[in-house]
């Protein structure tokens, strides 16, 4: 399952698949049967996966890669120090 996600060239893809296997992961630990605190962890696990792929946007993306861009650019740094 990991190995077939890390395979992938698309890094969308290869996430998707990885919290795939994550979920999965997730359901085998807390098992099956009535509500437990291993199922409430659980769930609360797997939301905070959901969690990160709602905030994932093409706009929060380009932001986060102009900022690294910028924070490695001398250039930009030198720049933003006169100002």
């Amino acid at each position: 399952m990991i190995q077939d996600a890390f395979a992938k060239s698309n890094p969308m893809e290869k996430e998707q698949d990885i919290d795939k296997a994550r979920f999965w992961l997730v359901d085998c630990l807390a098992g099956v049967g009535e509500g437990t605190v291993k199922h409430v962890y659980a769930y609360a696990i797997k939301l905070k996966i959901c969690e990160r792929w709602a905030r994932l946007t093409e706009a929060a993306g380009d932001s986060a890669v102009l900022n690294v861009i910028n924070a490695n650019d001398p250039a930009y740094a030198s720049a933003a120090e006169q100002e």
